[in-house]
């Protein structure tokens, strides 16, 4: 862990990112009550519309909410999508010269002490850090025994690059960052696998560090309209895929299994190449260092992360496919196409003398 600073900072201004889609009231209205709710108050909430804000706004949920100064609305000029929302509301943050950011999602609830606690734990940590908590999981009125980190086992305080190039351990909404961080880190590569918090937690690592609160501060909401997450249904969903898989592996073709393991494997090489471009952005927009951009760098990386995974976290299946994704990375895709095309075409035969 990087050495602390003597100096302790104490952001006297909290500026909230809050990308919003076709909200439901009563689960907006919630969202926005418990920013109000919060024990720390010097806060302003940017809201940045992706869908038609007077439609949301006409709802007599969001009356008390629009007399609110430090709520401020805004309204795409056309649909950016969730990572250029959350982009923009950074953007507009920058502004207001906050000493902290935080982003938020418009279907959560705040538990009150959220900020005031990340802010404490902020100020224990270098200039140009992030930290990010835990969350309880709720789905409808049910509220699941197991919290945020158990379930998607994102082993949190493994946040160092070359874990975060594998894969991203911090959800946005838990995540408070220095707002010097979205100065340096403003503008998002557009790469399909990095969202603004995966993004963040990169510029993050490679400043002052990614650290974890061992809290659960927000109750993260799963229902049929998240954008991320594995909600109840989703999860009925695979498992019924999963049963219907396991009926009809036993009539699998050898033909079919050895389709089944090229996709496979092609799809650990597209993993890997997808790493490499974020490692190549993360180099130039963040200025790191050039060992990034080495596939030899990469390659020890994806296998030292997979045993770590394995041994720590338990999650063997992930490891399997980085262990693959190091080992197929020294041959190029079109290599890796002809190498398991398997083709039926023969040499032509030779001809006797």
């Amino acid at each position: 862990m990087r050495a602390k600073t003597e100096e302790k900072r104490h952001p006297a201004l909290v500026a909230i990112a809050l990308a919003a889609y076709k909200p439901k009231p009563r689960f907006f209205s919630q969202q926005l009550q418990s920013l109000v709710d919060q024990t720390h108050q010097n806060w302003v909430c940017i809201i940045t519309f992706d869908s038609s804000m007077r439609e949301a706004l006409k709802n007599p949920s969001m009356k008390k909410f629009k007399k609110d100064k430090r709520f401020v609305w805004h309204q795409n000029s056309h649909q950016l999508g969730l990572v250029r929302n959350f982009e923009r509301a950074m953007g507009l943050t920058l502004a207001y010269q906050p000493d902290a950011i935080a982003f938020c999602d418009q279907d959560d609830i705040w538990l009150p002490a959220k900020l005031q606690v990340s802010i404490d734990a902020l100020n224990r940590y270098p200039p140009m850090s992030l930290v990010h908590c835990d969350a309880i999981v709720r789905s409808g009125t049910h509220t699941f025994p197991f919290n945020n980190w158990k379930e998607q086992n994102p082993l949190p305080r493994m946040a160092s690059v070359r874990h975060l190039l594998l894969r991203n351990t911090v959800a946005g909404a838990s995540a408070l960052f220095d707002a010097k961080l979205a100065r340096v880190a403003r503008t998002i590569p557009q790469l399909s696998d990095l969202n603004h918090d995966g993004w963040l937690a990169l510029a993050a690592a490679l400043n002052g560090g990614v650290y974890p609160i061992d809290e659960k501060l927000y109750v993260y909401r799963q229902h049929s309209g998240n954008v991320l997450g594995a909600s109840q249904i989703r999860r009925e969903k695979d498992q019924l895929a999963l049963e219907k898989r396991r009926q009809t592996q036993g009539r699998l073709t050898l033909k079919r299994r050895l389709q089944r393991l090229r996709s496979r494997m092609l799809q650990s090489s597209d993993f890997f190449t997808r790493s490499k471009m974020i490692a190549l952005n993360m180099s130039k927009k963040l200025q790191a260092g050039d060992r990034y951009q080495s596939r030899t760098f990469l390659v020890l990386i994806f296998l030292w992360c997979g045993i770590e995974y394995a041994v720590l976290g338990g999650n063997y299946r992930f490891t399997l496919r980085v262990a693959i994704s190091g080992a197929l990375s020294p041959f190029r895709r079109s290599n890796l196409r002809r190498i398991l095309s398997l083709s039926r075409r023969r040499s032509a035969p030779r001809h006797r003398s």
